[in-house]
């Protein structure tokens, strides 16, 4: 990857509008662009960059060989939010049908607030907020579209179907041969009743969605859940540059808009994680695309973050972003700020897990030969990429322990 050429990409990304930054395009040839747009692929941010360039009218300074497989990803994932939009209402009629009560949750609720059109979106699976209660109903009237329940655990259930294999890298865009669901049961990072699915669900409004009425969160339950999901994916070794971008997106739209964000400080007054989450995204926000706060709210929930945090994203923030695929342990940092001595309890366990990595193909059947390959070529993926990070954690631990804290 061109380190050079992802800062140019997300510049544009920042401002897509601003012809100025084209020139920054100029001195990359097709082997840079080749390894960086892999970088873009697993980003999420390859569709939005396509807009912006074409937004600029600035293709001649894309390689032609690069500009087709944009298009070529462009057109793919059309045809694929066709098909998952068909489905995602299949399923909102079913739970109706069932009188199971939810919300429709993240992707295509997301339209126009914090995306302005489905075709830059690229949407891996469904999500939908209902309580508990509602989930072995809500599971069983989805048995008839093949899902059967995966996974199960406090915050959430996963649902799939069957996969005949994991998709190559080239095939990320076009539609899938399998389906994942989840189910939420609250919004955000806080355990308060305040963001239960139940009320969540109360303080839901409905939206039309491709020409139907469809129940969602709330403006602020929104901002308050993407904001909490950027904050525990930063704490993770992998976090999507595109969910990034998109609530950079929304703190464009909504800056100004007080009652919106008089409400996020009323639901969250008594919620101190979601406040810490909040104010550590704004701040990474800032950090890579350049977000100024013009509101005293924004700033009140920016300026809380504590100052571990504040350098922990001011030093690592662009560089978690920068780093290829499956990510970063830089993160094991951030927590020792967040967790304090309980954090780093976790840090050899994390660095070094002794664990199996978890099985990347649910195939229908016996399992073939391609089957085991797939699964064979993940495990040596995450192999290089432990050995490979435990070496930059360790060296970038022994400066960072040495740094005064401000």
């Amino acid at each position: 990857m061109n380190v050079l050429l992802q800062r140019a990409i997300i510049s544009l990304l920042a401002n897509p509008n601003d012809r100025s930054r084209s020139h920054l395009f100029g001195q990359f040839g097709t082997r840079d662009w080749s390894t960086t747009l892999s970088w873009c692929d697993t980003r999420g941010v390859t569709l939005y960059l396509h807009s912006a360039i074409r937004a600029i009218g600035r293709e001649a300074l894309v390689p032609t060989a690069i500009l087709a497989r944009m298009e070529k990803s462009v057109t793919e994932n059309r045809s694929r939010n066709v098909e998952m939009l068909q489905h995602f209402h299949q399923i909102c009629l079913a739970l109706d049908a069932d009188d199971v009560k939810f919300c429709a949750h993240k992707g295509f609720t997301y339209i126009p607030e914090f995306c302005s059109d489905f075709a830059l979106r690229h949407q891996a699976d469904l999500d939908f907020i209902l309580s508990k209660a509602h989930c072995p109903a809500a599971a069983a009237a989805l048995e008839e579209f093949g899902y059967q329940v995966n996974r199960i655990e406090e915050r959430e259930w996963l649902l799939k179907t069957h996969s005949e294999r994991l998709p190559k890298s080239g095939d990320i865009f076009k539609p899938k041969s399998h389906r994942s669901v989840e189910f939420h049961f609250r919004v955000g990072v806080a355990e308060s009743e305040v963001f239960s699915a139940d009320a969540a669900l109360s303080r839901s409004v409905r939206r039309v969605i491709d020409g139907r009425s469809v129940p969602v969160l709330s403006a602020a339950d929104q901002f308050i859940d993407q904001t909490g999901h950027l904050f525990q994916h930063l704490q993770s070794e992998w976090t999507r540059l595109s969910w990034l971008l998109e609530l950079h997106r929304w703190l464009q739209r909504n800056d100004q808009n007080r009652d919106v964000w008089h409400e996020i400080v009323t639901l969250t007054a008594s919620c101190a994680r979601s406040r810490l989450a909040i104010g550590t995204t704004l701040r990474m926000v800032q950090a890579v695309f350049g977000y100024t706060p013009r509101n005293p709210y924004a700033r009140e929930f920016m300026n809380s973050v504590p100052d571990g945090v504040r350098r922990w994203i001011d030093r690592f923030g662009e560089p978690t972003f920068l780093a290829k695929y499956p990510g970063s342990k830089l993160y094991l940092l951030l927590l020792r700020e967040i967790g304090g001595d309980t954090a780093r309890q976790f840090t050899r366990m994390r660095l070094a897990p002794l664990h199996r990595p978890p099985v990347v193909v649910t195939a229908k059947g016996a399992w073939s030969l391609r089957n085991h390959l797939d699964q064979l070529n993940f495990v040596l993926l995450r192999i290089r990429f432990h050995a490979r990070e435990a070496f930059r954690f360790w060296r970038a631990s022994r400066t960072w322990s040495a740094s005064p804290k401000l």
